[in-house]
């Protein structure tokens, strides 16, 4: 049943394009055979990104005694959009790749089928499970935020993870408009290349960018701007003449109701009980 509401989902989305980079990081016993790089990935080599041929095909004749600590090279790096510039990208029903890649991708990387199922989702959203594979179980994550439009684009991010409980190896799609922290967590995520192996490392790196000290500097201003709003509308002498909205003896009804609605957005933004319940 999941598989025909996956093929469902998929076949109605509408497609749009993205440009696509591709980042792996290996670590091994042996530095000299570490990975740590990103590299974009043209549309004619995604068969062979999938399926490790060509360019992509994991390293062979290590020395002996080289062991793998963390990652496989057995399994295709994350595939990555950190720019996704198109208007329509975090659309309801709408997807970066063409059907039958990505759904290549997802089956092919052992992906979460759900995550098509979350494309109408505002957010922050996050889920995870193990799969059924008693063989290779793995555990994946969708990890998603999109938001309201803006002068009429989207914006928002995305990841698709799978996380090898034999291997180690975290896996997956990430997709991210600029105005997200996408590209500051992937070079995060590359500065602590030694600690791959967790399946929760980028989940919180993107989400310690997003709940950044500047989130909470932006509350305290919005809630500056509430006590002048207070002070402006009882007639209060604390406020200055220029921030009152009586002006010769006639009330600004205009301006106060657009800054009365631009503080409460401002003081609603990333509301603390979404990311308690993220957290828990």
């Amino acid at each position: 049943m999941e598989d025909y509401l996956f093929r469902h989902y998929v076949d109605q989305c509408r497609v749009v394009k993205e440009e696509t980079s591709y980042i792996q990081v290996f670590n091994y016993s042996d530095p000299f055979y570490d990975v740590c790089e990103e590299h974009p990935l043209p549309d004619d080599e995604f068969d062979n990104f999938l399926h490790q041929r060509g360019a992509f095909a994991p390293p062979d004749h290590l020395r002996s005694g080289t062991k793998l600590l963390s990652g496989s090279p057995l399994t295709p790096p994350p595939r990555v959009q950190k720019n996704a510039k198109h208007p329509d990208t975090f659309l309801p029903k709408v997807i970066s790749l063409p059907p039958d890649r990505y759904s290549s991708m997802v089956r092919t990387l052992n992906l979460p089928h759900r995550g098509i199922e979350t494309t109408s989702v505002v957010g922050p959203f996050f889920w995870s499970a193990h799969d059924q594979d008693e063989d290779e179980p793995h555990l994946q994550i969708v990890h998603r935020k999109s938001d309201v439009l803006k002068k009429g684009r989207t914006r928002g991010w995305e990841m698709l993870l799978s996380h090898s409980l034999k291997t180690g190896v975290t896996t997956g799609f990430i997709k991210g408009t600029p105005s997200s922290e996408v590209e500051k967590s992937l070079t995060h995520l590359k500065a602590c290349a030694n600690q791959v192996g967790h399946p929760m490392l980028l989940p919180i790196i993107i989400l310690t960018y997003d709940l950044s000290p500047e989130n909470d500097e932006k509350q305290r201003k919005a809630r500056h701007w509430l006590r002048r709003l207070e002070n402006a509308v009882s007639l209060r002498n604390e406020v200055e003449e220029q921030e009152q909205y009586f002006q010769n003896g006639f009330i600004d009804i205009d301006g106060l109701s657009r800054d009365l609605v631009e503080c409460h957005g401002n003081v609603m933004w990333k509301r603390p009980q979404a990311y308690e319940a993220l957290v828990k």
